[in-house]
């Protein structure tokens, strides 16, 4: 019986030798390493945890930013509306534009003071532009307002018909208004901003003068290229004279005909009357 034992565990120690070998010929295997099952199902639970908070993160950014774009919309339109409350203090704004654009039709501003003073220079401008934003036309680029601030003037928005080659005109009598016109006459319009025509503009007599502003837009079809005339504004304005300009420009304009007939003559008679004088005292 115990031989038997003693065959049975040669057999099983003989056996766990092979066992060994053939895991130490199969796999080198470092002493000190650990071998971790992990389950798989695990893994992919955790990649999709980590994305789900990778993609509520993003949401989250995505919020945030809309909710900066709005803040900065609000607070550009808050900054416009304070800069048009301050621009507009000394001025009326007429809003002609429709709820409505047609198809080739963008808006004009342009702006001509209440009241002017004869030999004061004033400003007149006009702006043109494709896309309906009346706070751009009216505040301008570089913060450079349509009306003179420091002169009661009326602003006036309307529709008009756009092309792509236009132009403008500030037109008077030659006795009633001095014109400078500041701009190029033809000018492109494009699709973003505005383009602008600036007058400086004297008046020269007192009363009501009349002003007329024309726009010219240029037309290609089958016949040919031509221009067609818009008038904007055709009417008068009131001017008041003043005394000291008037008699300054009198004399700058007269000057010839003043020393002709009134300071010559007088020189004359004056060189005479002396001329006896002395002949008297002499005799």
């Amino acid at each position: 019986m115990k031989s038997l034992i003693y065959v049975l565990l040669f057999f099983i120690i003989l056996s766990s030798c092979k066992v060994s070998k053939q895991l130490s010929n199969n796999t080198n295997v470092n002493k000190d390493s650990v071998i971790v099952f992990v389950d798989s199902s695990y893994i992919e639970d955790l990649v999709d945890s980590v994305y789900i908070k990778k993609d509520d993160n993003l949401e989250v950014n995505a919020n945030i930013k809309e909710v900066d774009v709005e803040a900065n919309k609000d607070k550009h339109q808050i900054d416009d509306r304070i800069k048009l409350n301050k621009i507009t203090d000394n001025a009326e704004v007429v809003d002609k534009v429709g709820d409505v654009q047609k198809i080739g039709e963008g808006v004009i501003a342009y702006s001509i003071p209440n009241e002017m003073i004869v030999g004061k220079y004033y400003s007149v401008k006009l702006r043109i532009s494709k896309d309906v934003n009346k706070s751009k036309l009216i505040l301008g680029d570089r913060e450079i307002p349509i009306n003179d601030v420091s002169v009661s003037s009326k602003i006036t928005i309307e529709s008009i018909r756009v092309e792509s080659v236009m132009s403008a005109q500030l037109i008077s009598e030659e006795v009633s208004f001095k014109i400078e016109s500041k701009s190029t006459e033809f000018q492109n319009i494009e699709d973003n901003g505005y383009t602008e025509w600036e007058w400086r503009i004297t008046p020269l007599k007192g009363g009501s003068n009349f002003l007329k502003l024309l726009v010219k837009v240029r037309v290609i079809n089958e016949s040919g290229e031509f221009y067609k005339d818009i008038i904007v504004f055709d009417r008068n304005v009131n001017v008041k004279s003043n005394a000291l300009f008037s008699f300054k420009n009198w004399l700058f304009n007269y000057w010839q005909w003043i020393i002709s007939t009134i300071i010559s003559p007088f020189i004359i008679w004056f060189y005479k009357k002396k001329s006896e004088e002395k002949k008297k005292i002499k005799k």
